[in-house]
């Protein structure tokens, strides 16, 4: 899983050229809740998200994954935010790890939404052979 790998791909580039990697963010980032930034929390989403999805609890696994997805775009505010609070934050910029995490939560979204539309019968409701019709013009009958 993708997920996995930004966990050893540098997410945050600090003054220095020192880099911390997304599973250092992971043990450490939680402590931020306090200073009003949310972004950890996309992580136990995106988890809840993908458990939903493998038991095909689409409406579920959209809403925890818009969720993780909204949460993981607060990092693009967290330094301010955290600043603003208080918290001794040190200017970083973000790397490649940060934008493969962020990318796999609108991925997830993305595809939770399809699959959770896919199954009620596309966006007008119900369609084809679930609306009694299978979109072909038999012959004998009207189209």
């Amino acid at each position: 899983m993708l997920w996995v790998l930004t966990l050893y791909l540098p997410a945050l580039e600090l003054a220095g050229g020192r880099t911390v990697a997304g599973l250092e963010l992971l043990r450490q980032a939680w402590q931020g809740v306090r200073f009003g930034v949310i972004a950890w929390f996309a992580n136990p989403l995106f988890v809840l998200a993908v458990a939903m999805a493998a038991v095909r609890r689409f409406g579920a696994a959209t809403i925890c994954s818009a969720a993780a997805a909204i949460a993981a775009a607060t990092s693009l505010t967290a330094h301010a935010t955290a600043v603003s609070a208080g918290a001794p934050v040190p200017e970083f910029g973000f790397a490649v790890g940060f934008y493969l995490w962020f990318g796999i939560k609108l991925s997830l979204f993305t595809s939770c939404l399809a699959a959770f539309i896919c199954r009620r019968g596309g966006l007008g409701g119900r369609s084809g052979a679930a609306a009694g019709h299978a979109g072909i013009d038999r012959p004998g009958r009207p189209p």
